[in-house]
């Protein structure tokens, strides 16, 4: 490979050419602070090894001139938003790595971040950076590091087709020549007649031995019939004419469950029984695949009254935690550790509570508490011990939310995103990582969300949970059934009113939570039916219906 070429004068040109005058909606960014060559090419490229059998491979999966609807493969191969974006479960490195192509085009290829939960809903709001101005100035295995990236952050990609102008990139092109890894974004309408799938312009496999995903891009405008000649730009639909290498360090941290494997077949290099192009540790025998609640890519929202037994002003807003569970299994579907990945995005309580996790059933002997840890914030991981004084486990994450969420402002802005005319606050982040001594079954486990928790910070014995959760050994039983509780312990009916509602709420994805003071039955009106049904129907109460002036924005 040609050793990286000097900058010389040709960097100054590029530099001004991109603080050239252009359109407010492509103001484009390059990546790469060191500058380009006049023919595009980074400083800062870097040498990355490819698998001689990378390109074998490919043209296997995506044969030159193939439509891809006549392949065999075409509905695993066209990407969704989760399987054409890179989702990072654990902090990782990423590393951009030309493959190669087959195209007339002098396409650009950028890359653009986001929060895994918020998937941009504009191509302004990418903040694409151009990573390779001129793709086909490069040679196979040449690449640019792009850095280390967040757990809880997704990477996509932009493809401007045809974008390189001899100097710099258009900064004017035809929104039908931005293609992007978000379907949504990309200029096709899907058509009628059968093919559904025509904004996709991405196909991403994945090859976890090297530490590798490849990324392939169809670089024209997909027509709803590709054989109208007529059109300009007609695509030939094989998604080979830009091919992308971007190797992770670990590969393991991504999550690559909606990705098709490379190779069709794949050993077993752990000898767990699972193929290594099927699990998500290749070779690590004792850990096989994630499973995700509510999902890879989103959060459900926990959302508490701190009031119990009384039923207070029920705005549920008190403390409201964003959630996401991650379960990692081994090859016998075993749960061998979890991390829960909360967020504290509103406490509009003025008492002092603290939150936590209970594991009903499960003794506090299962943890391993050497690797047993929570982070707060950007703060370092420490030990997260099982709570003293219970016999099962159950895990603290705050004794006090309150100085977690202080805002530093006067009442009533010092309420933590409950208040809609005071200042937005960032959520903060709490990751417990809970490891077993020994793997656990469903039925040891329990489901996810388990059994989270808040209590009066002076109150131990003062638990609030989700309906018909139990208490702890710690929670005050002489409370229970005073002031507007019905709870029946002895039938299993814990945390309801008499009109069944409840003190917590556990809901499957992120949800807008009341303003302060306003009751959830009047935010949301279908609420109340929902409640009384314990569940039988207005199961969409949370979407149905909303009264905006008293839903948090």
């Amino acid at each position: 490979m040609p050793a990286t070429p000097p900058r010389a004068t040709a960097l100054a040109a590029l530099v001004l050419a991109a603080l050239a005058p252009t359109s407010p909606a492509q103001a484009w960014t390059y990546f790469d602070a060191a500058g380009y060559d006049a023919s595009g090419r980074p400083a800062s490229l870097i040498q990355v090894p490819l698998p001689a059998n990378l390109p074998a491979d490919l043209a296997a999966r995506l044969p030159e001139g193939l439509d891809i609807n006549q392949n065999r493969d075409e509905k695993k191969f066209l990407t969704d938003n989760l399987g054409a974006n890179i989702h990072l479960l654990e902090d990782a490195d990423l590393t951009l790595v030309a493959v190669g192509g087959t195209t007339d085009f002098a396409n650009a290829v950028g890359f653009f971040s986001y929060p895994t939960a918020s998937v941009p809903a504009t191509v302004g709001a990418l903040n694409t950076q151009l990573v390779f101005p001129n793709f086909p100035a490069l040679q196979p295995g040449e690449g640019v590091a792009l850095g280390r990236f967040k757990a809880g952050t997704s990477v996509g990609f932009t493809l401007v087709a045809n974008g390189w102008t001899g100097t710099t990139v258009n900064p004017n092109p035809s929104p039908q020549d931005l293609f992007h890894t978000i379907r949504a974004l990309n200029p096709e309408t899907p058509s009628n007649d059968g093919n559904s799938h025509l904004n996709a312009h991405t196909v991403l496999l994945s090859s976890p031995l090297d530490n590798l995903l490849v990324l392939g891009f169809e670089d024209a405008y997909r027509h709803p019939s590709n054989k109208d000649k007529t059109k300009p730009q007609r695509s030939d639909d094989d998604f080979n004419d830009v091919l992308l290498a971007i190797r992770v360090s670990p590969v393991s941290h991504v999550d690559l469950g909606a990705i098709t494997p490379l190779a069709p077949v794949s050993p077993d290099s752990d000898g767990d029984g699972l193929a290594d192009n099927l699990e998500a540790f290749p070779s690590d025998p004792e850990r096989a695949a994630r499973r995700f609640t509510p999902s890879a890519a989103g959060y459900g929202f926990l959302a508490f009254e701190d009031l119990w037994p009384k039923k207070g002003d029920f705005d549920m807003n008190d403390l409201g935690v964003a959630y996401r569970v991650i379960e990692t299994l081994n090859a016998r579907n075993e749960i061998t550790d979890l991390k829960l990945l909360y967020e504290i995005r509103a406490r509009g309580a003025g008492a002092d509570n603290g939150f936590g996790i209970h594991f009903p059933g499960l003794s506090r002997d299962a943890i391993d508490p050497a690797r047993t840890t929570l982070t707060v914030g950007t703060k370092a991981p420490v030990a997260l011990p099982v709570e003293t004084g219970q016999s099962e486990a159950v895990f603290i994450l705050a004794t006090n939310v309150n100085p977690l969420t202080n805002t530093g402002l006067a009442f009533p802005c010092s309420m933590f995103n409950t208040v809609t005319k005071c200042p937005r606050s960032a959520p903060v982040p709490l990751v417990a990582e809970i490891h077993f001594r020994q793997p656990l079954t469903r039925a040891q486990l329990g489901e996810a969300p388990f059994n989270p928790f808040i209590y009066r910070t002076s109150k131990r014995g003062l638990e609030v949970h989700l309906v018909d959760h139990p208490p702890t050994a710690k929670a005050d039983l002489k409370l229970f059934g005073t002031l507007d509780d019905r709870s029946n312990l002895a039938a299993g009916r814990t945390y309801r009113t008499a009109d069944d509602q409840p003190w917590a709420l556990d809901v499957p994805e992120t949800w807008r939570h009341p303003t302060e003071w306003n009751s959830v039955t009047k935010a949301y009106p279908d609420f109340g039916a929902w409640a009384l049904s314990a569940g039988g129907s207005a199961g969409d109460w949370y979407q149905s219906r909303m009264v905006e002036p008293l839903i948090f924005k």
